[in-house]
Order: structure tokens, then C-alpha cells, then sequence
């Protein structure tokens, strides 16, 4: 006999032999009951709708939609894994968050209030670093330069060397004065006035007047010449920024 190709709302019995390469189009199946008969495994080119399917013999596969497992535990958080079977995270101690490292999911207790998220870079007053936390030894010996813009370091000469206690060497070399480099100045001379010899006890001849010379000197400015060592205060410095938590 024809098989039908729609069954709908109907209780029908069709035999295996005609189930197998029967059907030139599609099955579908809409509030029917079909009984199959006891050896049937495969059905191809089957649309079924509103279907109820009591038990599987094996666990659908995540590839075909399902989880590849018979039982979920209760109140876990199901966790893709590709093509195999999802995973779970358990609840954990009570009060425990949901967190994840960038790749894996996990159940942990909740950052304490306050607390700095991992990789936070502070300064301390003391030798060894807190618990906690990891002593840098990428920078030492350094100042630190407040910036606004980009953090970065530099400086070629360690904070100690830069600022030690140093006495510049060197020597300063002479310099002749020219006539225009010393002062005006001018020079006293007696000079004969043509009456004879002074009496006894006179310091001066009555025969010479007290006469000044013509000035001379231009009170010009001179230099030295210096040979020494520079002093060089390029110290190693490290970039901060200043910063205030919201």
C-alpha cells in the first residue's frame, strides 16, 4: 500500500519493510503517534514537530546540540568545552564569585574591599616588600620626576655619582692687562718752577711745583681662560604620576 508522507493527529501502524526507501519526500510528523516496530534505528529525511522523546539509549553529543552527558549536578554552572562534554564549576565555599584569569572560569571568594587588582605598582617606605606583594629591581640608585604626559626613565648618571660631594678641578690661566684693561688713573711729578733751593727744613725745593701726569687707563673688562672637568648632573630618573582613586 502508499505511504502518506504527513501523518496528523492520528494513531498510525506502518510496517518496518515499507519505513526504508519509501518516502520520495520528507516525513512530517505533527501530534501523530507512529509505531515504528521493534528493530528500527535510523530514519532519514524526517521533520518532526511538537515531539516528546521520553529516554535516549546514549547521551546526546555537544556536536548534535547536547550537553554528552546523562545527569547535570545540581546548582554547578555548566561550562562550554568545544566538542566534548561541558564541564562545571561548583559553588564553592558560601559567598564564593564567579571569576575568571582570562581564560578558565572559577569559583573564588570576592576581592577584599579596598584591595588592588594584580600587577598595581606602589611605593613603601621600607626595605622588604609586604606580604603580598614583589620586590622590583628593575630601577635603582634613581630619582623620581612627577610628570603629566607619558611615564617613561632616563638619565645617564646614577642619583649618588650626580650628586656626591665634588670639588670642580681645573686651572685658570693668566692674563697680562693691556693699558686699556686697567684703570684711568694718573701719576704726581714735581716739575721746576725756576726759583732757587727751599731754606732748612723744607721738604719740597722752592725751585719744583707738585704737578699731575695725563690719565691713562680704560678700566676695560678682561677674562681667563679655564681648563677642568665638567660636572655631569644628567641623573637617572624615573617618570611617577600622581593619582587619586575615584
Amino acid at each position: 500500500m502508499p505511504v502518506p508522507n504527513t501523518f496528523a493527529n492520528a494513531t498510525t501502524t506502518i510496517p518496518l519493510s515499507q519505513l526504508d526507501n519509501n518516502f520520495a519526500t520528507a516525513i512530517t510528523l505533527g501530534n501523530t503517534a507512529i509505531q515504528l516496530g521493534n528493530t528500527v534505528t535510523t530514519l532519514n529525511n524526517m521533520t518532526m514537530a511538537n515531539v516528546t522523546i521520553s529516554s535516549v539509549s546514549t547521551p546526546i553529543t555537544p556536536a548534535q546540540g547536547g550537553t554528552g552527558l546523562t545527569t547535570l549536578t545540581a546548582n554547578n554552572v555548566l561550562l562550554g568545552n568545544g566538542t566534548s562534554n561541558v564541564t562545571f564549576v561548583a559553588p564553592g565555599t558560601s559567598g564564593n564569585v564567579l571569576t575568571s584569569n582570562g581564560t578558565v572560569w572559577s569559583s573564588q571568594a570576592p576581592a577584599a574591599a579596598g584591595s588592588f587588582p594584580a600587577g598595581t605598582a606602589m611605593m613603601f617606605v621600607q626595605t622588604a616588600a609586604p606580604t603580598g606583594w614583589t620586590k622590583s629591581t628593575t630601577h635603582d640608585n634613581k630619582a623620581l620626576r612627577v610628570v603629566s604626559g607619558a611615564a617613561s626613565s632616563g638619565g645617564s648618571v646614577a642619583f649618588t655619582t650626580a650628586f656626591a660631594s665634588q670639588t670642580p678641578a681645573g686651572t685658570v690661566g693668566s692674563t697680562t692687562l693691556t693699558t686699556t684693561q686697567i684703570p684711568s688713573h694718573t701719576h704726581t711729578y714735581d716739575k721746576s718752577s725756576g726759583s732757587g733751593p727751599g731754606g732748612c727744613g723744607s721738604s719740597t725745593p722752592t725751585g719744583f711745583t707738585s704737578t699731575a701726569s695725563g690719565a691713562t687707563g680704560g678700566g676695560g673688562s678682561h677674562n681667563h681662560t679655564f681648563t677642568g672637568t665638567a660636572i655631569n648632573l644628567a641623573v637617572q630618573y624615573v617618570d611617577v604620576i600622581i593619582a587619586t582613586k575615584d
